[in-house]
């Protein structure tokens, strides 16, 4: 799937390509500043002012120009969730909670299914649509066929009523979304709900496969010898990954030189960062956020084709391939403005992908602990 490439995401994705390798200062202050990147306040304003609202509006403005918009389409309006999200500089870590006024806007603002995934995706930096949630799937039939807001929360209601038939028919997450997509009529939908309600009884089924599937092929990385059984994610020594995918043994590391509280990147790409720690929770069968498991699927395909690939690393290849994994995983494709995944387009436009991650994780992380530590012996 291809976003259309407004003004400043062509900024960002010509500043991939644009600094020197033996002067890093630029690249290091780009990642410090979250201005260079997309915000919820901004990128909310941006649409709004695509659909019509004037540029240059206030909070207040804003506010009044999308509550005319939810009186029209007869939606209830949550004044204060949006309102904190105008106030925002930085982007927020997890809504989780909130998504279902993430999709109320795109009804207010009568997108389709499409514009809706470019939306959240931009705007918010999270999965647009869970396929394994009846209401969110709902959702994304409504839009796909310009039903409103209101069909989507009876068709909702009446699912939560029925008590369907164990199929034992998970399926594959994109298999679900091709097949709500080729959905010709809301009974047919409900029909289809009812006899897959168990594929809408869990969460993150296809993302976590995945991630588990590219753990083990990256722990095959960190050595040259052939394991003498076939390895399930239990085998996986997450240390050894961290250690050559970062060239630092993030084990001498001290509770007070996490991270997340000492590392220079602005707050979203610290916050759920993929650690040892992380990635071991998951290995060992723990739930993880939406939004790290991204990150991780992310990270580990990006550390494979690396090491895969070497010199032969290309760009359109990769963003190819990392764009079907997160496409079929329920996740949105890589977005220059996120400046997380600008981290790894950056690296793989750099000619030298996995020397340049490690360069940027040494010099925006490693260097500052060590100079703590040298603070610390002084």
């Amino acid at each position: 799937m291809e976003y259309t490439k407004h003004e400043k995401t062509e900024a960002m994705d010509n500043k991939l390509w644009n600094y020197d390798q033996n002067d890093t200062s630029g690249r290091n202050d780009l990642l410090k500043n979250y201005e260079n990147f997309n915000s919820i306040s901004v990128g909310l304003k941006e649409y709004l002012v695509r659909h019509g609202m004037t540029e240059g509006a206030d909070t207040d403005q804003t506010l009044s120009y999308l509550n005319e918009l939810y009186d029209k389409k007869r939606i209830p309006f949550d004044k204060v969730t949006i309102g904190n999200w105008l106030k925002k500089n930085e982007q927020l870590t997890r809504q989780i909670s909130k998504r279902k006024v993430m999709h109320s806007l795109c009804f207010a603002l009568g997108l389709n299914e499409r514009e809706s995934e470019e939306f959240i995706t931009k705007v918010f930096f999270e999965r647009p649509f869970n396929f394994r949630n009846a209401y969110e799937t709902i959702c994304y039939y409504c839009l796909k066929d310009g039903l409103s807001w209101n069909d989507a929360v009876e068709c909702s209601v009446w699912f939560e009523k029925q008590s369907g038939l164990a199929s034992d028919d998970y399926g594959e997450t994109r298999i679900i979304r091709e097949e709500i997509a080729g959905t010709s009529s809301l009974d047919e939908l409900k029909e289809y709900l009812k006899t897959y309600s168990d594929r809408f009884s869990g969460n993150q089924k296809t993302a976590r496969s995945t991630a588990e599937s590219l753990l083990i092929k990256a722990y095959g990385y960190t050595n040259n010898t052939t394991p003498a059984k076939k390895l399930t994610v239990f085998d996986v020594n997450t240390n050894a990954i961290i250690k050559d995918m970062f060239d630092f043994d993030t084990t001498t590391v001290t509770k007070g030189q996490s991270f997340k509280k000492n590392a220079a990147f602005v707050n979203y790409v610290k916050a759920y960062f993929p650690s040892n720690e992380t990635i071991s929770k998951f290995r060992n069968g723990e739930k993880i956020s939406d939004d790290l498991l991204r990150k991780m699927i992310i990270l580990l395909h990006f550390y494979c084709y690396s090491k895969e690939c070497g010199d032969d690393a290309d760009y359109d290849e990769y963003t190819d391939d990392i764009g079907s994994i997160l496409y079929s995983s329920g996740f949105g494709i890589l977005y220059p403005r996120n400046p997380y995944d600008w981290i790894f387009l950056h690296c793989m436009a750099s000619g030298e992908p996995l020397k340049e991650l490690q360069s940027i994780y040494k010099e925006l992380y490693v260097d500052i602990i060590d100079q703590m530590a040298d603070y610390d012996e002084k």
